[in-house]
């Protein structure tokens, strides 16, 4: 069975953050996406040839791991790419991919739903790993861990897979204005 992890109606900013997973560029769109949920975007970009950086808004739940690729064709315009997304199930409170239910998914319904091949992946009662496919054909690495006293979902972690793919056109930005 092949899955696709594309947004239901969810709030901007994890739309934003799906978008711009695996793709390189100025990174405007989620710049707009954290400023309208409330967030700093003043740590997100590095100016400096750094290896990948992490960026995080624990008290949120949203974590994100980005890398200064290149400069653009103009001089002063770098970009920058999305490397991977981690959501703390305790504190995030936004939206989830696909609906997901971090209090009540399993690793095998996790696996179930967003597997792009079930063969491939690995479920454990405390862990699952697939993947699975995102925006524009990409392969997305997922990663759930499960635990506590309930078994409930503790994190999910999304990461890009293969080449980096240039920002496509995004849709019109629903909370400007």
């Amino acid at each position: 069975m092949e899955s696709t992890m594309k947004p239901q109606p969810i709030a901007p900013l994890m739309d934003a953050v799906l978008r711009t997973l695996g793709r390189h560029s100025r990174q405007d769109y989620l710049r707009l996406a954290l400023h309208q949920a409330g967030l700093s975007d003043a740590q997100l970009l590095k100016i400096d040839h750094a290896p990948p950086y992490p960026v995080t808004w624990a008290e949120r739940g949203l974590g994100l791991v980005l890398q200064r690729l290149a400069w653009g064709d103009m001089p002063g315009a770098p970009t920058w790419g999305v490397h991977s997304v981690t959501l703390d199930a305790q504190r995030w409170k936004g939206s989830w991919p696909m609906g997901l239910d971090p209090e009540t998914v399993t690793a095998q319904e996790f696996v179930s739903l967003l597997a792009q091949d079930q063969s491939e992946a690995l479920c454990l009662p405390q862990m699952a790993c697939c993947t699975t496919r995102g925006f524009d054909e990409q392969t997305w690495a997922l990663v759930a861990v499960f635990g506590g006293a309930s078994g409930a979902l503790q994190n999910l972690t999304m990461s890009r897979v293969g080449e980096w793919v240039g920002l496509s056109m995004l849709p019109v930005w629903q909370g400007a204005g």
